[in-house]
């Protein structure tokens, strides 16, 4: 997401210092992580920006699509499942 950064479509935000713990610094960016079982699969996408109220997921154009893995959970099934 290093692009939110330079474009400066995210700004930094500051936690103040205590006596036993430093100042702080960090970005927090809100997305979307969308979860499909494709097979024997489980595939994450993560979506920026969020989908809006009442979005339809179908609807979503790809380049919203900043990232995405696949990840086997064929452990997780009975020997045999199709």
């Amino acid at each position: 997401m290093t692009f939110l950064k330079t474009s400066n479509l995210i700004e930094v935000k500051h936690v103040p210092g205590t006596k036993r713990r430093a100042p702080r610094s960090y970005y927090e960016v809100v997305l979307d992580l969308i979860m499909t079982v494709d097979g024997r699969s489980l595939v994450v996408d993560a979506i920026w920006p969020p989908l809006a109220d009442g979005e339809n997921l179908d609807e979503i154009e790809l380049s919203r699509v900043q990232g995405s893995t696949r990840q086997s959970i064929a452990a997780a099934f009975v020997y045999g499942t199709e």
